[in-house]
């Protein structure tokens, strides 16, 4: 779908089962992959005399493996709250994202000084929301393009950027390389991490407006996970950031784990 692989699975009742509401389970990848999701589209229902536009009815990953479509498919509610639900769970899931938001929170209470790293607690809250606003605003612009299928990135291409974006950040919190421009650097990454956050919804075969509840619902998710963990785990990286020692271990696990996944994905 959109140049990138997939797998399409037929199910057939037997003989004489009654044709009602059922019951997906759905673990062939999300047992193994925790960040793994699935979207359910319901595109007709011949038992309740469906037979419409695709709509979306839930959803299934490595937390909620098995999804109950009542006869007629889901209400728009149901489906708001699973993508809500999603995308706090895809914030928690992603190993990546979480990385890199550590990479950024860490960052914030630096200030260089001399090409070197200095910590200053005076307008930690303004730059933590011009950061976070960044990050927010160029996510939610690419997860919307990327969706509705009005912008295309192939699927390697975007994780890779994303393991570069990581990479990239621990090098910056190892040495300063943009002093002042860290909003700059968060905009830049939110657009690529974007990309990444709509790849579940590519290829669904939704309209716009069918999409348009589940992308708000999906992004809220995200923006909820990543304040929660902003501000939950503040005193956290407040303290490494205050400890060179501690910030440079940070530094480096994310430049480690950034280059391993790229080493992954091109080898």
């Amino acid at each position: 779908v959109d140049g990138e692989p997939f797998a399409e699975l037929s199910l057939t009742a037997r003989s004489g089962d009654p044709l009602g509401s059922l019951v997906l389970h759905d673990s062939a990848v999300a047992e193994r992959v925790r960040s793994h999701r699935t979207w359910v589209v319901l595109r007709g229902d011949v038992g309740a005399g469906v037979d419409v536009e695709p709509r979306m009815v839930g959803m299934v990953n490595g937390v909620r493996r098995e999804l109950a479509i009542p006869a007629g498919g889901a209400s728009r509610g149901t489906v708001a709250l699973a993508a809500f639900r999603d995308g706090i769970t895809h914030i928690a899931g992603g190993f990546d994202h979480m990385v890199f938001l550590w990479e950024l929170l860490v960052a914030v209470p630096l200030v260089a000084r001399g090409g070197r790293w200095s910590v200053s607690t005076e307008g930690v809250a303004r730059r933590l929301f011009g950061l976070l606003t960044a990050f927010t605003l160029a996510h939610s612009a690419t997860l919307v393009l990327v969706a509705l299928g009005l912008v295309h990135v192939p699927g390697t291409l975007v994780e890779s950027w994303v393991a570069l974006s990581v990479l990239v950040a621990g090098l910056h919190l190892w040495r300063p390389l943009w002093p002042g421009r860290e909003g700059l650097f968060a905009a830049a990454a939110g657009l690529v991490h974007g990309a990444a956050f709509a790849e579940g919804l590519l290829g669904s075969g939704l309209s716009a407006g069918e999409l348009a509840l589940p992308l708000v619902a999906f992004n809220g998710g995200i923006e909820v996970a990543q304040a929660a963990l902003a501000l939950g785990t503040l005193p956290l990286w407040m303290t490494v950031a205050s400890r060179p020692a501690l910030r440079r271990a940070v530094a480096g696990a994310g430049v480690l784990a950034g280059l391993g996944w790229l080493v992954s994905l091109w080898s």
